[in-house]
C-alpha cells in the first residue's frame, strides 16, 4: 500500500494526503498551492485523478468531471495557473491525454418561495452549468433539471421542496 504525501524539506512538514476510503494514492505534481495525482477507492480498482490543497480532507475527485466511458484517470502535473494535465483510460486500456482547467465557481443566491427554493447564479459565457443536489456531503450528486448554457446572465432554477428534502445540499457544476 502507498500513500500520497507532501513535505517541504524536513520531517516535521510531512503531510499524509491519503484520502479516507481509498486503498492507494499517489501525488505526482504540485504548483506550490495544489498537489495532483490519483487515488484508488476501496469500492473500485480504477485510479481516479485527484487534486489536494495540502491535506487529505481537501481531496477533489477530478474524474467526476471526465466525460465519456473512461474507467480511470490520473493527474500528472499542474501549472502555476491551475491547469492540470493527465490521462484517462478506457476499458481496453487505451490511454488518452486530458486537461482540467480552473473555472470560477458560481456564487449561489437562495430564496424561499412558498414551499420551494429559488436558486440563482450568474452563468459564464461559453460554459455550461448543472444544478446538482445530494443528501450527504461526500455522497453522490444528482442532476436537477437540464444543463444551462452560459450567457453571462442570471439564471434562476426553482426546486420543489417536498417532505424529506429539508437536509439537502446544492451545488452548481460548471463545465465546457
Amino acid at each position: 500500500m502507498f500513500h500520497a504525501a507532501l513535505w517541504t524539506g524536513n520531517a516535521e512538514s510531512f503531510v499524509d494526503l491519503h484520502p479516507t476510503g481509498c486503498t492507494y494514492s499517489e501525488a505526482l505534481g504540485t504548483n506550490g498551492k495544489m498537489q495532483v495525482g490519483g487515488a484508488v477507492r476501496t469500492s473500485s480498482e480504477d485510479w481516479r485523478a485527484t487534486a489536494w490543497y495540502g491535506d487529505p480532507t481537501s481531496a477533489v475527485d477530478l474524474h467526476q468531471y471526465v466525460k465519456g466511458a473512461y474507467l480511470g484517470s490520473i493527474a500528472e502535473a499542474i501549472e502555476a495557473n491551475g491547469v492540470i494535465v493527465g490521462a484517462v483510460f478506457d476499458s481496453s486500456g487505451s490511454r488518452r491525454a486530458v486537461m482540467w482547467w480552473p473555472v470560477a465557481a458560481p456564487s449561489l443566491a437562495v430564496a424561499v418561495s412558498g414551499a420551494d427554493l429559488e436558486i440563482s447564479f450568474i452563468t459564464q459565457s461559453g460554459l455550461t452549468d448543472q444544478l446538482e443536489s445530494t443528501e450527504a456531503l461526500g455522497g453522490d450528486w444528482t442532476d436537477i433539471g437540464i444543463p444551462v448554457s452560459g450567457t453571462g446572465g442570471k439564471t434562476t432554477i426553482r426546486v420543489q421542496m417536498s417532505p424529506g428534502r429539508e437536509g439537502e445540499f446544492f451545488r452548481v457544476r460548471r463545465f465546457q
